[in-house]
């Protein structure tokens, strides 16, 4: 209590000295920028990585089955195994081509998935809810051709609508490349469906699984299309269908399909939160000057002290004191601050509008933020763990001094 009291007396006398003052504010709102800073831009970074998974989760399936030879035999039984695995809601078989897509207006590169419609809307809802006819639109019957479903920036590039028909051309097989002509086939554009980026958007299309077999040559299927209850725990799922269904087999998650791009962002994270955090370590060191010039003011009145049965250790304490109000001062401003700000760029579409974020590239229709308590929680901690620690350097110099010198001047 001795330490506090003191400790608060000597930073309330520091405004009649307007060099210490200016040292003190300055220190504090270094402080409050480094902390402000770290928090801003983790909230954001873990906002962008949320909704782009989100993105990727709703545009992919959450678990991909697939056979190193490349050819499914028995995929009926092999699709009984999956669904009895803990966590599967729906299992469906896929075959994937790639070619080119001929219209009037031009062509344009497309890979296309065969998929039976009705297993495929009890695996992936979402995906025959979007507008513009959607995927939902090979269940109808079409006697003209053979539909085809294109993504919205697909189809603008064609120039096509629903209802005009097109020109698939296959490509072929590597191995057979030079043996095998492309094949060609007219399909009616059934409907277009738009997922928000323009990855997807710009390059997939559906057709029936049925055409699939014949047009691109397949006996059967070539691979499965899981979806899962929890989709953050594909991983773990993927390696229970490996086990269940062994060799050939092997399960890909889409947290494995995309493992660069996240690997990517979480370094560039790391990157920015070390770049950062030395911001806010330097802020910290600004205290230290605080507390010398703090030391040098009031020295006489140390010495004072000390003579009245003041410990070294006691007098060491104010300065650790006052050091950390210092650090709590910049440390509760730049958190504040930080919050403010973040709720603000996520309920506010006006604010968030004013910084550039092309939704059809990111599938991101507001600025990504994600307050996560633990974060501001951490850097307030070692934020305020920072300032104590640099104080200790300070009040060193005030236990080992000789300042009974002070008394006799």
């Amino acid at each position: 209590m001795f330490e506090l009291l003191v400790a608060s007396r000597f930073l309330r006398l520091q405004k009649k000295v307007r060099a210490i003052f200016s040292t003190v504010l300055i220190s504090v709102v270094g402080i409050s920028i480094g902390v402000f800073s770290l928090n801003i831009v983790l909230a954001v970074m873990l906002g962008f990585q949320t909704e782009l998974s989100k993105t990727i989760i709703g545009a992919s399936p959450h678990i991909l089955v697939s056979a190193y030879d490349g050819s499914i035999t028995e995929h009926a039984l092999a699709a009984e195994k999956i669904v009895k695995v803990a966590g599967v809601t729906g299992v469906s078989p896929v075959v994937y081509g790639t070619g080119l897509l001929v219209s009037a207006s031009g062509s344009h590169g497309t890979a296309s998935t065969g998929i039976n419609p009705s297993r495929h809307r009890s695996a992936f809802p979402s995906l025959f809810s979007q507008s513009r006819g959607g995927v939902s639109a090979l269940e109808k019957f079409h006697p003209n051709a053979p539909p085809i479903v294109l993504g919205y920036g697909l189809a603008g590039s064609l120039g096509v609508e629903k209802g005009d028909e097109i020109t698939f051309v296959s490509s072929p097989d590597k191995k057979d490349a030079l043996k095998k002509r492309p094949k060609m086939k007219t399909f009616e554009v059934a409907g277009v469906f738009k997922y928000g980026t323009a990855h997807y958007d710009s390059t997939i299309s559906y057709i029936k699984l049925a055409d699939a077999f014949t047009f691109f040559g397949k006996p059967g299927p070539s691979s499965f299309e899981v979806a899962v209850a929890d989709p953050m725990s594909s991983e773990l799922v993927a390696r229970e269908i490996e086990d269940a269904l062994g060799f050939p087999f092997v399960a890909q998650s889409w947290q494995e399909a995309n493992s660069k791009l996240f690997s990517a962002l979480r370094l560039e994270k790391l990157g920015l939160t070390i770049f950062l955090g030395f911001m806010v370590f330097v802020a910290s060191l600004s205290v230290v000057s605080v507390l010398l010039m703090i030391m040098i003011e009031k020295s006489r009145d140390i010495a004072i002290l000390r003579a009245a049965g003041a410990s070294r250790k006691q007098v060491g304490n104010i300065f650790v004191i006052i050091g950390a109000a210092l650090g709590f001062a910049g440390t509760f401003f730049g958190t504040a601050t930080a919050l403010a700000v973040c709720q603000l760029l996520s309920n506010n579409t006006t604010v968030s509008g004013l910084i550039p974020f092309d939704p059809d590239v990111y599938g991101i229709s507001k600025f990504p933020v994600m307050i996560e308590p633990l974060y501001f929680f951490v850097i307030g901690v070692s934020s305020q763990l920072l300032c104590v620690l640099v104080s200790l350097y300070p009040a060193y110099c005030v236990r080992s001094g000789n300042l009974a010198a002070k008394l006799k001047v």
